[in-house]
């Protein structure tokens, strides 16, 4: 590792704005990234600083403390501090035009149905959800349309995510798309990139092992909120039973058949001490050794 003297001792650098500090026990703070879902522990003294230089920023020759040093040094590398004088707004601005903007890959996001089989405590739909669905019409004009604005702009990939509610309660729909813009990605020698953001309770198996080798399925989101007594207290059916130990053993079952796993971890207070133990299950089935990337999502 470099040391913090490469780094310069006048370089003015400051905690990024998308940064929140949550305690985690007495002498440690979980430091959460919102916008890249980074995170990282840091001890009181390393807390304390940063606080105390969130307005005006620092330079390596005000760092005392050696502990301190080493966590400003690990934290520069993971991209949690950034120099003073940059524009984190404009950046962000940039990066949300060019991908607006750039022509040469295209993704889309596909509501198949807004119907769930869950009732999760923070839904934004409440208890009364909506069924509507994607009919097969509705999924073959989409699938025209796609393809069309694709050979317009010319782009040479394209990325389909599927959501709901929960998209694969209507996986017929799923299917149609699926199968209309992997004949077309084949057909013109494009690359087709297709993810699904699923709760994992129906996605067994049999089912995922066909959505890849059949349907072109390359990535599987899913959703664990902690450990097992929290995830089940806010990932529940709506007679209130839980979810963990579905979606877990629907994971397992898949994991080595996808090709990009994702686990979102939504995070607030009552929760965050429980990553922890969720990681330490997550080890306990060798999972560590999978290609699976985690992203943590904050609620206040």
């Amino acid at each position: 590792m470099s040391s913090i003297e490469t780094i310069g001792q006048e370089r003015r650098l400051r905690l990024s704005g998308y940064c929140l500090i949550i305690p985690y026990d007495k002498e440690t703070y979980i430091l959460f990234h919102t916008l890249k879902g980074g995170i990282a522990l840091i001890d009181v003294e390393a807390k304390n600083f940063l606080e105390s230089h969130s307005k005006s920023g620092f330079a390596a020759s005000e760092i005392k403390e050696s502990q301190v040093r080493e966590a400003v040094l690990n934290l520069l590398e993971s991209g949690f501090l950034i120099d003073e004088e940059v524009d984190e707004s404009a950046l962000y601005r940039y990066f949300l035009n060019r991908n607006r903007f750039d022509h040469f890959h295209a993704a889309f996001l596909i509501l198949t149905t807004y119907a769930c089989n869950l009732a999760c405590k923070y839904c934004y739909q409440g208890l009364q959800k909506r069924t509507d669905i994607m009919t097969l019409h509705i999924a073959e004009t989409v699938s025209k349309w796609i393809c069309k604005l694709l050979d317009f702009r010319n782009s040479r990939s394209i990325g389909i995510i599927f959501y709901g509610g929960e998209p694969l309660l209507n996986i017929a729909a799923l299917k149609s798309v699926s199968n209309n813009l992997l004949s077309w990605s084949r057909r013109t020698g494009r690359e087709l990139f297709t993810g699904l953001i699923t709760n994992g309770v129906l996605l067994t198996r049999q089912l995922a092992n066909e959505l890849v080798d059949s349907y072109g399925l390359r990535q599987v989101h899913v959703t664990f909120d902690g450990n097992k007594l929290y995830h089940d207290l806010r990932r529940c059916f709506p007679n209130g039973s839980g979810t963990f130990d579905i979606i877990l053993s629907n994971l397992l079952s898949y994991v080595d058949s996808v090709a990009t796993i994702t686990v979102r971890v939504n995070l607030d207070k009552h929760n965050v001490g429980t990553v922890p133990k969720l990681l330490d299950v997550f080890q306990s089935y060798g999972l560590e050794k999978s290609e699976i990337r985690l992203r943590y999502n904050g609620f206040k």
